[in-house]
């Protein structure tokens, strides 16, 4: 009977593991996802801020 038990356990185990070595790569993968967007989001802002300070002109748009 204990060696019916033990080997249940032994394969949850393994699955368990499994599982968990599993969602360390898709936590690993979306967190260098994240730091890329972050890094893109970044330079968009950059470059906002840029446009939004120059000069433009004052004149209506043409549908006004």
């Amino acid at each position: 009977m204990d060696e019916k038990r033990i080997e249940k356990l032994e394969t949850n185990l393994v699955y368990m593991q499994d599982i968990i070595n599993s969602l360390n790569s898709v936590v690993t993968d979306q967190t260098m996802e994240i730091e890329q967007l972050k890094k893109r989001l970044e330079i968009i802002s950059r470059r906002l801020e840029e446009v939004e300070g120059e000069d433009r002109p004052s004149r209506k748009p043409p549908h006004y």
